[in-house]
């Protein structure tokens, strides 16, 4: 099978966090003896082509010279354009140059799906081409309003299939488009990466002192505030409780200032941006994961939280909002504990449990680590994409 993705983000190099789902799921097809091309954005000192794991890469230009090559990685397109209106003026040239490279490599694939709904559903339809359109929540959440939702329908009635990293995700989808017809596949986590390392502790048997770490960009969605205005309840009752958020963000130095104001500064650490491929060495060194999501004002909330499937993976247990795809991860006392979200009490009641409880800690990260091989490692999570893929082509030869 010939298969043609297209997506604004990609890794750039081994270390990067951009898109290291789209390749890890390319690189399992791959393995699974198919062919994979993927269309990635050009960027400033990357290749035009390359092979990665044995996936074709091509890097499509959009603007001269490199350098301006500016709208996409990064913190994603959406937050770039945020960030510096003027990358605005760069989004034809970008859809220009993704539909020309789909018109070339379309013809010759047996399928093409198309990550996120906007740009590259959009490129694929203005290209004359019905793709496989994979949804991962934070490009729904752009289909609000009159225009984009109109847009957003156009571009899921001509696609092939519609599949949603969660079933939040769909629900909302369903929403913009009412009638579609929209499956869910979650993105998954290298199981064998994240284990462990042969003769570490058990995550489930003890969690004194409490190390929490939270993973992620640090914006109002993930809610980490009120993780930061949990800590002086954590450490009422257990004193050496310590907190490391790992990323960035806008919310950082309002984070900073937080913590200062609650008397909890040298309790909690603000590792940064770290490269992707050092997180399990630093989920290693702690013994309880959150994720405080949130809905925001505007309604976007966590798509999925594939970051929790990490964690799993490594073994440690995880506490996180009851929002968004979060609940078809985390099962409520099986897999994690869910909590209300947006309010520090709950935040904090919830990791006092788990740490308090020796045995529900114990029950929920052998379960959780069990579900995510079963259910969310990559090899799963490729077969059913294969299983799509080769239902959807058989399709076409009997119309």
């Amino acid at each position: 099978m010939n298969i043609v993705m297209t997506t604004s983000s990609f890794p750039r190099r081994s270390d990067d966090w951009a898109g290291v789902f789209v390749l890890s799921l390319a690189r399992e097809l791959v393995h699974r003896g198919h062919r994979v091309t993927v269309a990635a954005p050009h960027g400033p000192r990357l290749p035009r082509s390359e092979v990665v794991d044995g996936v074709e890469v091509i890097r499509f230009r959009y603007m001269l010279p490199e350098g301006l090559e500016a709208l996409a990685y990064g913190k994603g397109m959406v937050t770039n354009i945020r960030r510096r209106p003027w990358l605005m003026c760069l989004v034809p040239f970008f859809l220009a140059a993704q539909i020309r490279v789909l018109r070339r490599l379309a013809p010759e694939a047996d399928v093409v799906a198309a990550h996120w709904l906007f740009p590259q559903g959009m490129a694929a339809r203005l290209g004359g081409v019905s793709p496989v359109v994979i949804l991962h929540g934070s490009d729904v959440h752009l289909a609000r309003g009159r225009a984009a939702g109109a847009l957003a329908r156009w571009i899921l009635s001509g696609a092939q299939a519609v599949v949603a990293n969660s079933t939040a995700t769909a629900d909302r989808a369903r929403a913009v488009a009412p009638g579609a017809r929209v499956g869910v596949i979650p993105m998954g986590v290298d199981v064998e990466r994240f284990a462990p390392p042969e003769g570490a502790v058990e995550r489930g048997s003890g969690a004194i002192p409490p190390r929490i770490v939270g993973v992620g960009r640090l914006v109002p969605l993930k809610g980490y505030r009120h993780l930061v205005e949990a800590m002086p309840k954590i450490r009422e009752t257990f004193p050496g409780a310590s907190l490391t958020l790992v990323g960035n963000g806008p919310e950082r130095e309002g984070l900073e200032r937080l913590a200062v104001t609650l008397g909890v500064e040298g309790a909690v650490t603000f590792a940064g941006e770290v490269p992707h491929n050092e997180v399990p060495g630093i989920l290693y060194e702690h013994n309880l994961f959150v994720l405080p999501a949130v809905v925001t004002e505007t309604g976007e909330t966590e798509g999925l939280g594939t970051v929790m499937l990490e964690a799993m993976a490594a073994r440690l247990p995880v506490a996180a909002s009851d929002v968004g795809g979060i609940p078809d991860v985390v099962e409520h006392e099986v897999t994690g504990l869910l909590f209300s979200p947006g309010n520090p009490d709950t935040v904090g009641d919830a990791v006092i449990r788990l740490i308090s409880d020796d045995g529900l800690r114990g029950r929920v990260v052998a379960e959780a680590g069990k579900r995510v091989r079963e259910r969310f490692s990559w090899p799963v999570i490729a077969q059913k994409y294969e299983e799509l893929f080769m239902h959807l082509i058989e399709q076409d030869r009997h119309t």
